[in-house]
């Protein structure tokens, strides 16, 4: 603030009025995407550590830590990607970033409602503030129902942060080379921008230690 020297809010931050704007945002992001208070707790520390998923274990960690490029964590049903994911966007939450954690079918759901008559909502808007998002997890990328709309939509998101070398992470099911796109496939691809990560194989569920990865 621009206060004179021995005012007690001298040498203090602020929030800028448009961070606090982004703020709100991501919070009607959150209610919109169903992002719960719940899912908001997951912290990473309160996880162990699994024999064969150390892997994507230290590669969050290390991405909480320095929020670069993109992460690809892929692997089965109940390896844990997605509680991982949770714990990286609370993680940088708690480092001070601005992020958002969205489930790539239910995030193109709420997107193709911004055309329905009854919306105020702008498309535009709304897809420009996704596209733009500081730190954007994508969790369950490849379980959309394929159209051209949808292929077309999700090319334009991962392109344009692939562009701009947006800190993005993502989870999937299958390794990007299988992926239905091959245009996303070459971007996964590009290992100066990219690290892809194998979850591990072992169903988290089933797993009886202390909280563990889900």
């Amino acid at each position: 603030m621009d206060v004179p020297i021995g005012d007690p809010r001298f040498g203090l931050a602020q929030a800028c009025s448009c961070g606090i704007a982004f703020r709100r945002q991501i919070a009607a992001l959150d209610d919109a995407l169903h992002y719960t208070a719940e899912m908001q707790t997951e912290r990473l520390s309160d996880h162990d550590r699994v024999d064969g998923h150390e892997a994507a274990y230290n590669a969050v960690r290390d991405y909480i830590e320095q929020p670069c490029g993109w992460l690809y964590l892929y692997g089965p049903f109940g390896d844990g990607k997605t509680t991982l994911l949770m714990a990286a966007i609370n993680g940088l939450r708690a480092a001070g970033y601005l992020a958002v954690l969205a489930v790539v079918p239910e995030l193109l759901d709420w997107l193709r409602a911004a055309f329905e008559p009854a919306n105020a909502r702008s498309f535009d808007g709304d897809f420009n503030m996704v596209k733009n998002i500081p730190v954007l997890g994508l969790d369950d990328l490849g379980k959309e129902k394929p159209s051209p709309w949808v292929d077309e939509k999700l090319y334009e998101l991962l392109n344009w942060r692939y562009r701009q070398h947006l800190p993005t992470i993502i989870t999937a099911n299958c390794h990007p080379k299988d992926l239905a796109q091959p245009a996303l496939t070459s971007r996964f691809g590009d290992v100066m921008l990219c690290k892809t990560v194998f979850a591990g194989n072992k169903d988290l569920r089933t797993y009886r230690g202390r909280r563990p990865v889900r």
